[in-house]
This record gives C-alpha cells, sequence and structure tokens, in this order.
C-alpha cells in the first residue's frame, strides 16, 4: 500500500513539474485543427468535457503566468510539511512488511 502510494505521489510531482515548465514556455502559434462530426449524443459530452478542460487549462496557466513565484513557493511548502507527516505512515507500513517477511 506504502508503495502504491509514493508511485501516486511521484506521478502526481511529474505532471506538476512538467505542467510548470509547459506554462514557462513561451506561446506558439495557434495551428488550425479540423474536426470531423459524430453522429450520437457522446459528441456533445465529450465536446463539452473537452471546452471545460481547455478552460480549465487557460485559467490555470493564466493563474500561473501571474502568480508562478507564490505557486512554486506554495507546492514546495506543502512537499515540505508532509513529509513529517506522512514519515512515520511509511516507516510503520516498512516495518510490518518486514515483520511480515
Amino acid at each position: 500500500m506504502g508503495t502504491l502510494f509514493l508511485i501516486i505521489c511521484g506521478v502526481a510531482v511529474v505532471f506538476y513539474v512538467v505542467f510548470l515548465i509547459q506554462c514557462s514556455r513561451p506561446p506558439h502559434a495557434v495551428k488550425k485543427v479540423s474536426f470531423r462530426k459524430l453522429a450520437s449524443n457522446r459528441a456533445v459530452d465529450s465536446a463539452a468535457g473537452r471546452r471545460f478542460l481547455a478552460h480549465l487549462e487557460k485559467e490555470m496557466a493564466e493563474f500561473l503566468s501571474t502568480h508562478y513565484g507564490s505557486a512554486t513557493l506554495s507546492l514546495i511548502a506543502m512537499a515540505l510539511l508532509l513529509i513529517p507527516i506522512v514519515a512515520p505512515w511509511i516507516q510503520n507500513t516498512v516495518n510490518q512488511f518486514s515483520r511480515g517477511a
């Protein structure tokens, strides 16, 4: 269970690092995108979901462009505050596995 938690945390950290790197890059020209129509109602739900995620991504990019320093410090502070909280739980998990082996 502890290994799964660490894997999920590692994936999250990698995601946020990539996200911050991509947001710090200068914007590039928008390419023309072609779409094809789908006949089912699922296309409407899918398009609404894509629009929502695109809107959310735009808001996150705007927030990070204006608050980049404070967002970075908040992320680092959150990681540093979680270390003492999670460390005993990880140690207990390691001890349980070592006793069982």
